[in-house]
């Protein structure tokens, strides 16, 4: 398990502690520290609390998908890249889950981040998709310039990791994927490479909806 594996397990048992013992709703994250916070109503609709920050990018097919795009709709985000042969089949076995999940559910969205944006140009994420049976619907898979695609995943919190824990040298990404409400604001940090997180967010995700 890795370091940012083990900072999950740790903050994920706080935030089920905390629901268990002080309210039903999901916490919220607004730094690096991934400490779960349970807030009153004026902390959670003050315009400086942390959101997913503006961005431009592009989807599989070519459509221009920003954070406009997130407004309104439960997702689930990770960071990957196509030819990525460790950490990504694992956790897209486990998005696939969650989409299926979701499957008729106009208000679920995945969001998947590529960190090698030089080489997953549209249209290796069209071919990607296809071969992964990504229903383009539910599940968009997002490329653009590496300075925004580093910049949203500080956004989110969970970062990129280091490309060393995988065993290559050029690209990072992570096993961590983040549930973000409506409002573009983190309710929880997962390790996407474990059942058990899967089954954890799909209730989640449920709870959102609600």
């Amino acid at each position: 398990m890795t370091i940012r594996a083990e900072m999950f397990a740790l903050a994920l048992t706080f935030s089920i502690a905390g629901c268990t013992k002080q309210t039903a709703t999901l916490p919220y994250y607004v730094d690096e520290s991934l400490t779960p916070l349970w807030l009153d109503r004026e902390q959670k609709s003050s315009p400086a609390f942390h959101r997913i920050s503006e961005f431009d990018l592009v989807d599989q097919s070519g459509e221009p998908f920003t954070a406009d795009s997130l407004n309104g709709r439960v997702h689930v985000a990770s960071f990957f890249f196509a030819t990525c042969t460790d950490v990504c089949p694992k956790t897209r076995r486990q998005l696939k889950e969650i989409a299926r999940a979701f499957a008729n559910d106009d208000r679920v969205l995945i969001a998947s981040y590529s960190v090698n944006p030089e080489r997953d140009s549209v249209a290796a994420l069209a071919a990607f998709g296809i071969h992964n049976s990504v229903d383009h619907r539910r599940w968009r898979l997002l490329t653009g310039d590496r300075r925004t695609i580093q910049t949203v995943a500080q956004s989110y919190l969970i970062g990129t990791g280091k490309g060393a824990d995988y065993g290559v040298d050029s690209v990072a990404h992570t096993e961590m994927i983040a549930l973000v409400d409506q409002n573009r604001r983190i309710r929880g940090v997962y390790n996407g490479t474990l059942r058990l997180d899967t089954r954890q967010i799909i209730a989640d995700i449920a709870e959102l909806l609600r």
